[in-house]
């Protein structure tokens, strides 16, 4: 009876292992990249930055001068991934996301809630019209309900990513476009000429941000959604973010090759509060 039932534990710590969420691994013509579906109140585990060459991480509300590195490995999602950075990786981290505008900023998270929250009151009013209309209108809203099935197969992970384009129209879907472009064009070719070889990219995002594997790989998707956003106004995100990269590097690193695009470059240190306390990092600002 003891034997049966600890085999049958065994199988059950196995299964759930194997089902453990892996992050998204494609390619374009000039780089590799590994995507985590991040979750802000767990950690992801340190081995699935293992062996990429850059980070990029999501910052979300903060903005990229107050996101420290104290604050990267504090944060519980980061944590074990920006440990291993710190401590033996030593890789350089990039800031590409798009934080909100003062008003924003000032009520929160609650604000945001309530205006992504707009469509679906457009749907509920147009459900009491036309059902059809409704239906196509509570795509977005769909695809939505399926961001915890990421992770965990790769026909599901691209269906549900691709899923997540209807979703054009949202700020969350603008910061992900962004940060592809900001890849394609800047990050990857920067990096290539750093190391001298095809660069592997880490990604993390919160697993809402699938969409950038179909924005990264598809540069007429990136263009046409940040088109749209270009014409309309915003009225949570800070645009002026769209065309700044910020680097967090340690400065034992290799020296950035785009020398004409930085606009500001400053140290700091981190302190470890182990045997070799003290590390030297350096944060640049580009303008691309």
């Amino acid at each position: 009876m003891h034997r049966f039932v600890g085999r049958r534990f065994i199988t059950i710590i196995h299964v759930r292992n194997q089902m453990r969420k892996q992050p998204s691994r494609f390619s374009t013509d000039i780089a590799d990249y590994v995507l985590a579906y991040g979750n802000h109140t767990v950690t992801t585990p340190g081995e699935y930055a293992a062996g990429c060459d850059a980070f990029v991480l999501e910052t979300g509300f903060n903005r990229y001068e107050e996101t420290t590195l104290e604050d990267l490995i504090k944060f519980v999602q980061y944590t074990q991934v920006m440990q291993k950075n710190e401590a033996s990786y030593r890789k350089p981290v990039f800031f590409t996301d798009i934080p909100p505008n003062e008003l924003f900023r000032t009520v929160g998270y609650v604000a945001d809630g309530y205006v992504q929250s707009i469509p679906y009151v457009i749907l509920f009013l147009a459900a009491l019209c036309n059902p059809y209309l409704a239906l196509g209108l509570s795509l977005p809203l769909l695809s939505m309900m399926t961001i915890p099935l990421c992770g965990y197969t790769k026909i599901t992970d691209k269906a549900i990513s691709y899923f997540r384009l209807t979703d054009f129209y949202s700020s969350a879907a603008y910061r992900s476009a962004v940060t592809a472009h900001k890849l394609e064009d800047f990050i990857a070719p920067e990096i290539e000429k750093r190391i001298c070889r095809r660069p592997t990219i880490y990604i993390e995002y919160g697993a809402g941000h699938c969409d950038i594997e179909p924005y990264v790989k598809q540069s007429w998707l990136r263009d046409t959604v940040l088109g749209y956003h270009t014409i309309t106004p915003s009225i949570i995100t800070d645009k002026m973010y769209e065309h700044i990269v910020c680097e967090l590097r340690p400065e034992d690193a290799a020296l950035p090759d785009s020398l004409e695009k930085i606009i500001l470059r400053t140290s700091e240190q981190f302190n470890r509060e182990q045997s070799n306390p003290v590390t030297n990092w350096e944060r640049i600002y580009y303008r691309i």
